[in-house]
């Protein structure tokens, strides 16, 4: 025991050091081939009925424009991989690890909405006065465009996924990987701490809102961001 009541929860359930690692697979497993079926049946079904855009589209698969579908649908599909994602997090935890969900999301036995909605609340400050600030700097870097019709399908599939999508990053990084290699360094909270915060800023290093900061966007780069 280190003291940590969220690393604690590691030493519940089935404790062995091959079932962490195991849990930890399954969930990326979920997350990265699983998740992967619904954009890549989408892709199928556009090559059965217009092959040559299915070709463009595999000549430059980032450009999910090219697919002529709404992007509602082709963001719902990218989106779900994280969905699946969390699935997998909830089957390793559950079924394999024989641990209550919740054990990989703090280390008080129960979800606490009203902190997260808090935590909800300050982003959403931080980030009208990061936009404020910017649009007052610059006022020429932002245009203010809303298709009503598509705005109004596409704002409750986002306010749904994005959400689940963000849960599912901090979820199986500073959640389950970070049990895990406590887990494995009983000595050390810290350890576990600092080395999941490095892996987490690494895999979103090729974010595009990171990118952004280094490269001129185009329409297409605006568009796409994966983990």
């Amino acid at each position: 025991m280190n003291g940590n009541r969220f690393l604690d929860n590691a030493r519940t359930g089935n404790q062995q050091v091959g079932f962490q690692v195991f849990a930890v697979l399954v969930t990326w497993l979920f997350w990265g081939l699983v998740g992967s079926v619904p954009i890549f049946l989408l892709v199928m079904a556009v090559g059965v009925i217009d092959p040559a855009r299915a070709t463009q589209y595999f000549a430059d698969p980032m450009n999910f424009e090219l697919l002529g579908l709404p992007m509602t649908v082709i963001f719902a599909a990218i989106m779900g991989q994280f969905v699946i994602g969390m699935f997998g997090a909830w089957l390793a935890e559950t079924k394999i690890l024989k641990k209550p969900f919740v054990a990989i999301l703090n280390g008080f036995g129960k979800f606490r909405w009203k902190r997260a909605f808090l935590a909800f609340g300050i982003w959403i400050g931080f980030m009208i006065v990061y936009q404020g600030i910017t649009y007052l700097l610059n006022p020429e870097s932002m245009e203010f465009k809303v298709d009503w019709q598509q705005w109004l399908i596409f704002f409750p599939v986002a306010i749904i996924l994005v959400p689940l999508q963000s849960a599912f990053e901090e979820i199986a990084i500073r959640g389950q990987l970070l049990q895990a290699l406590g887990r494995m360094t009983p000595w050390s909270a810290l350890l576990p701490l600092l080395s999941t915060s490095i892996i987490f800023a690494l895999l979103h290093g090729a974010n595009t809102e990171v990118c952004l900061l280094y490269t001129s966007p185009s329409p297409r780069d605006l568009s796409t961001s994966r983990m």
